[in-house]
Parts: structure tokens; sequence; C-alpha cells
């Protein structure tokens, strides 16, 4: 059963990665506090817990810039993959 479409796209030196929730769910995106989020949000455990926040949203794009995007996206895809095979599927 999976919470998420996931959609990958390869622009030269940059990847788009499109996930939506599937109806009446949400997911949990972790995001650097690059200025002071909104409202009350819970704090990651990377760092000291400041650095990082969770906000749970119904989409959210993913981009990343540079040389190594497609390893990057890739990385990401098969991460996904697995993590919804070993924690999202019914397998009996």
């Amino acid at each position: 059963m999976n919470l998420l479409s996931l959609c990958v796209a390869v622009v030269v030196s940059m990847t788009i990665i499109s996930l939506k929730a599937r109806a009446g769910s949400n997911f949990a995106h972790e995001k650097p506090i690059l200025s002071k989020p909104k409202g009350e949000l819970p704090g990651s455990a990377r760092g000291d817990g400041t650095t990082h926040f969770f906000e749970v949203k119904k989409w959210g794009i993913i981009k990343n810039k540079g040389p190594d995007v497609r390893e990057k996206a890739e990385m990401f895809t098969n991460g996904y993959i697995q993590y919804v095979q070993d924690f999202c599927t019914f397998t009996s």
C-alpha cells in the first residue's frame, strides 16, 4: 500500500522530485530551518533539533542542483522504493 506517489524529472543539472500523498493521508517532510517557520512545528532529531523541522503535507517538491543530480535522484528514488517495500507494503 503506497501512501505517496513519486515522480522524478532530470533536467540538465537539476532534478525535481514530486511527492503526493494518497487521498486521506499526509506525510512528514523534513526541512532545514533557513528562516523561522510559521507556527509551532515539531523539531527533527537531526543535529541538536534546532537546524531542521518536520512539516506535515499533502504534497511536496524536492529540488537538487549540481553535477551529480542524477545520482542523488536515483539514490532518493531507490531509498524510497526500499522504504515502501520494508514498511508500507502488506506481505500477507
